[in-house]
């Protein structure tokens, strides 16, 4: 007999809706939101290019990059508008169908960087398979870590990292 008018029109708004948000990916699956890895970045940041040569070019290949992946953006993209401002960069931001789920602020280093990203990744259902790491941020240096009630991690740099005035 057809397919409803009830229930044809909200498919096609909830598809188009999906389809609009910049960092949704278009999903044609109603309801199922894409995770990706939204990376901040600006030219001549020496930690942007430090991650490209530690990891830049393994994560697409990895695990997570497949789980979640990477889209990168410069620090003044206007897509970034509806998000928390970004302060240093790089800034990596974690977000499921447009929204933030969480972030790392700057990149201390490639270990630190896939074990952060995992605490990331672990609550949007990404299963690990690297086994167990080390913990705590003695091993990498006095980096600045800060949690909120929305799964929010931000490793930051130290004083020291940051240019002067």
């Amino acid at each position: 007999m057809g397919v409803s008018r009830r229930v044809f029109i909200p498919a096609i708004a909830a598809f188009g809706l999906c389809a609009a948000v910049p960092w949704a990916g278009g999903s044609a699956v109603a309801g199922v939101a894409e995770i990706r890895l939204v990376m901040v970045e600006e030219v001549g940041c020496r930690f942007c290019a430090k991650w490209d040569k530690d990891v830049g070019g393994v994560y697409g290949a990895s695990a997570e990059g497949a789980f979640a992946p990477l889209l990168r953006v410069k620090r003044a993209a206007p897509e970034l508008a509806s998000f928390k401002p970004v302060v240093y960069t790089p800034t990596f931001i974690l977000t499921r169908g447009g929204a933030e789920i969480g972030r790392i602020t700057g990149y201390p280093g490639q270990s630190f960087f896939w074990e952060e990203l995992g605490l990331l990744l672990a609550p949007a259902g990404f299963k690990s398979d690297r086994g167990p790491q080390k913990s705590g941020l003695a091993d990498h240096g006095p980096g600045m870590v800060s949690t909120t009630a929305s799964s929010n991690v931000s490793v930051g740099m130290t004083p020291a990292d940051l240019p002067a005035n």
